[in-house]
């Protein structure tokens, strides 16, 4: 990052505007920083449709199908984003850009590839754009340890339960349960709608991952909610198991409903499904009454929001929290113990690339701990012996040393430094990594470090959600034992809650 030196700011001015300006000057600084390789580039970011109209062109031989209109048997775009270029070239260019030219520009493409013998998912370099005759396109597989990914475990796409299919095979066996028993509930009907791909369609459908283990099967369970403005508020609490493997819709099944098809018809027609009421009036829930099987309970599913925090001293910091918006579902006092709708975590990892001073950077671990000294000017008064802290310093050298928890009651911590650069009170040049206000730390690690290699450029994928038993990102084997000599250490680290202050001895206003 940009070094801001203190000319830059009258020294006659009062510290809190010195302050202000110098926080202000950091801002901008990080932010040109930020977005440098196409901020100074003289032409804008090549537009979407350019690309896709390369992509559906015929020399491109890739068969595609609009995907509004595609079926999973059919080739389509999943994904089109930009895909930043390494580093190095981004720094030689910033460097010197009067005799450096810009690093050249490429998108990420995904391909689900349904209409092949064997079905999968790949990921593209698009590129160098903007679309000239020279851009090409090739394989991006460097950055996973998957390639490619089983078509099984496809990530989210909301044609699953879209497709006829979802309403001929899956909602049909059923359809008696949406339109009937008006007598059950006080002369209204079970579910008061109707699910059957009709535009006057009054229920609408939505699954919940994930969909595979290992990529061989794609299965979930799919919900039904009201067709209305903001469907999550209105959930029927009615769910199927449903298969939606290969790409063959028609065989496409429903697996069950709680326990099975057959046991919730014949409770249907028996009587012996049930209705309970639920905290809202007038809205109902089931269970069958013979098996005692309670259906999904309540959720809040809340989304999250970030935002960097530049203070006035220097500190970088990120806070994340919940949107507040609400994903509605029913009541269970069974369910208590559980979180009505199940007690979950979400981690959430930041990478933070940091170049103090420049790259020759290197992790340091300080503790803290106490120690009984004597010396022979302590008075008889207080005895010869007292209890003092001291501080112990040491730099980590290896990746398996560097996936860590953070000290309890704050008896040390970890730096990103340069043991190159020193301010003029003899202090090495750093950050120090702190933990946020939150106190609820669920991952494995609060902090991991590791050497920077450009085919490691996050800590996991969209994929992996699908594919727990051979993820295409492994985090951890990320870390192979290698050793840091001085100065190769680029710091990557993820955490909860990141909180990066300046190490004790610096300041924003140092002549450091």
């Amino acid at each position: 990052m940009p070094s801001l030196k203190t000319d830059f700011v009258d020294k006659t001015a009062s510290p809190r505007i010195r302050y202000r300006l110098i926080a202000i000057l950091s801002l901008a600084a990080f932010l040109l920083f930020k977005s440098a390789p196409f901020f100074l580039s003289d032409q804008p970011h090549p537009p979407s449709p350019d690309i896709q109209d390369w992509l559906f062109a015929p020399e491109q031989a890739l068969n595609l199908t609009q995907v509004e209109v595609a079926a999973p048997s059919d080739n389509h775009i999943f994904l089109v984003e930009i895909y930043y270029p390494p580093k190095q070239a981004v720094l030689d260019y910033l460097s010197s850009p009067s005799t450096v030219n810009p690093p050249p520009r490429f998108a990420r493409v995904t391909l689900h590839h349904g209409a092949a013998q064997h079905p999968f998912v790949r990921n593209y370099l698009v590129g160098p754009l903007p679309i000239a005759p020279h851009t090409s396109m090739s394989p991006l597989t460097n950055i996973y340890q998957v390639d490619p990914f089983p078509y099984n475990a496809r990530a989210w796409y909301i044609n699953d339960w879209s497709s006829p299919e979802i309403y001929s095979n899956i909602a049909a066996p059923v359809a008696e349960a949406f339109k009937r028993l008006s007598w059950l509930i006080r002369n209204k009907e079970l579910f008061g709608g109707q699910a059957a791909g009709l535009p006057n369609d009054t229920l609408v459908a939505g699954g919940a991952g994930p969909f595979s283990y290992d990529g061989s099967f794609r299965r979930l369970w799919l919900s039904w909610r009201r067709s209305i403005s903001g469907p999550f508020l209105r959930p029927l609490n009615f769910y199927q198991y449903i298969d939606i493997s290969g790409t063959d819709t028609s065989q496409w099944k429903l697996l069950k409903i709680s326990d099975t098809i057959e046991s919730f018809l014949e409770a249907l027609h028996n009587g012996s499904l049930k209705a309970f009421s639920i905290a809202c009036p007038g809205r109902y829930g089931l269970f069958l009454e013979h098996q005692k099987t309670r259906w999904r309970t309540a959720r809040l599913g809340p989304y999250f929001t970030d935002k960097p925090i530049f203070h006035l001293d220097g500190t970088i910091e990120v806070r994340v929290s919940a949107s507040g918006y609400l994903q509605a579902g029913y009541w269970d006092p069974d369910q208590r113990n559980l979180g009505n709708y199940h007690l979950h975590d979400h981690v959430i990892n930041y990478k933070v690339d940091l170049d103090v001073a420049g790259t020759a950077n290197s992790l340091l671990k300080t503790t803290t701990s106490q120690e009984a000294v004597t010396h022979p000017w302590f008075d008889d008064d207080w005895g010869s012996e007292v209890i003092q802290q001291t501080i112990r310093r040491e730099y980590i050298t290896n990746e398996n040393d560097a996936l860590l928890k953070l000290p309890g009651n704050f008896q040390g911590g970890y730096s990103i430094v340069n043991q190159e650069e020193k301010i003029k009170w003899g202090t090495v040049r750093g950050y120090a990594i702190h933990p946020g206000y939150s106190p609820i730390h669920t991952a494995r690690y609060n902090l991991a470090v590791s050497r920077r290699k450009e085919t490691e450029p996050s800590s996991s994928s969209v994929w992996n959600f699908n594919l727990p038993a051979a993820p295409p990102v492994d985090f951890h084997k990320f870390f192979d034992g290698r050793i840091w000599s001085f100065g190769s250490t680029s710091g990557r680290t993820t955490c909860h809650n990141l909180r990066m202050r300046l190490i004790r001895g610096q300041t924003p206003l140092s002549d450091a």
